[in-house]
């Protein structure tokens, strides 16, 4: 089993997902292409609405391709940028320990694990923080 600790954002977003009557899974009823397909428009609307704003054509407006695993390559990245230790980036991402380290290493990073998602839920809503400020000061003219 890999437990994974979801930061408090993470909970509240998959609370608010449908979920298969009395089923344990959290994604049961999940499919990532339809996930994938909704994400690409929702960044195309935002792209086009950035593009509108900037005065330029929205309909010149594409996004480049991209696969859900790069939202893994991106956190594995950008975490030890915020301090996360490489350790704690694989064992984030449920990547087996080889050699020595994995006959003698036992220990859960549990904590660890929890404290880098943490840091990285606070990462990306500061991102979309920024995104929005910058969005009301280019509205204000400031």
């Amino acid at each position: 089993a890999h437990a994974v600790p979801l930061a408090p954002i993470a909970v509240e977003i998959l609370s608010t997902m449908d979920r298969v009557k009395d089923s344990p899974r959290v994604f049961a009823s999940f499919s990532a292409a339809h996930a994938k397909t909704r994400v690409d428009e929702v960044m195309l609307e935002i792209a086009r609405e950035d593009a509108v704003a900037r005065g330029v054509d929205p309909d010149a407006v594409t996004i480049e391709p991209w696969r859900l695993h790069d939202l893994r390559r991106t956190a594995a990245t950008t975490m030890p940028r915020l301090g996360v230790d490489v350790v704690t980036v694989e064992r984030v991402l449920n990547h087996q320990m080889r050699g020595v380290m994995a006959v003698y290493q036992r220990h859960s990073f549990a904590q660890e694990k929890r404290h880098a998602l943490n840091l990285w839920a606070d990462f990306l809503a500061n991102l979309s923080a920024a995104r929005e400020s910058n969005i009301v000061k280019f509205r204000m003219g400031a």
